[in-house]
């Protein structure tokens, strides 16, 4: 059984899209540390062109071999079924029909996607009940979860909707999953809310450490003692450098 969930582990693992792409103007980073079981956790990313980039992150109810069955799944489903054209309330809404035609038991999964526009400026997204989802400007958060709908394979007929937002030079983008919250300490407490949302609105950019960094380093002194830790810990940053007008 070791060997078949090492190997169902290694092949999730080369479904992540690495590297990901640079940009100017724009800084886009990753931590991926799954549970020892198999990760419900997966990310990806679509680039349509070279001002648009789409990305998808879920959280699969549930780990194991049939959370990798589901993650492998979607990550087909994104790349054979989603267009440039199709905006993010339509990714997840294709998304979820698909995952709810599945004959599996426990196929339900939290969920966000992200348009990236590089040349106009702008963040378009949709939210199927992530656990993370901020836009920080100016020691201000801005929660991406305000759009959206259910979380996807729950009902095959839920609508979705989708919000817009302008970025501006020096605003931050974190999305990710509950395991950013629910990271405990030896003393069983959990990171929380109130601890990330302090830190995100206290970062200061242009400092030589990155958001991504300040995360990573928060979350190993909170659970310096843990060695195997109970969820899968998993996010994506995007840093906006400097105003962009790619033509």
């Amino acid at each position: 059984m070791d060997s078949e969930y090492n190997m169902a582990r290694e092949l999730q693992e080369q479904f992540l899209p690495l590297p990901l792409p640079t940009f100017m103007g724009l800084s886009i980073d990753y931590t991926y540390k799954p549970s020892p079981n198999i990760s419900g956790d997966f990310f990806d990313m679509h680039s349509f062109g070279k001002n648009k980039l789409g990305f998808i992150i879920l959280d699969v109810v549930g780990k194991g071999l049939p959370a990798i069955f589901i993650t492998i799944r979607i990550h087909s489903l994104f790349h054979s079924l989603i267009t440039p054209e199709q905006s993010p309330k339509e990714v997840l809404s294709t998304l979820n029909k698909e995952l709810s035609k599945l004959s599996v038991n426990k196929k339900s999964c939290a969920c966000v996607y992200l348009e990236l526009n590089i040349k106009e400026m702008q963040v378009k997204y949709a939210d199927a009940g992530m656990g993370v989802a901020y836009l920080c400007r100016e020691n201000t958060l801005i929660e991406l979860r305000a759009e959206g709908g259910l979380m996807l394979g729950m009902m095959a007929d839920s609508e979705y909707t989708e919000g817009t937002i302008g970025l501006h030079k020096d605003d931050v983008i974190i999305i990710g999953s509950d395991g950013l919250t629910d990271i405990e300490n030896e003393e069983g407490i959990r990171f929380g809310d109130d601890r990330l949302n302090a830190i995100l609105k206290a970062y200061q950019p242009h400092t030589g450490v990155s958001i991504k960094q300040t995360l990573d380093r928060a979350f190993e002194t909170f659970s310096a003692s843990i060695v195997t830790p109970k969820d899968d810990l998993t996010f994506l940053t995007f840093e906006i450098l400097k105003e962009t007008n790619i033509n």
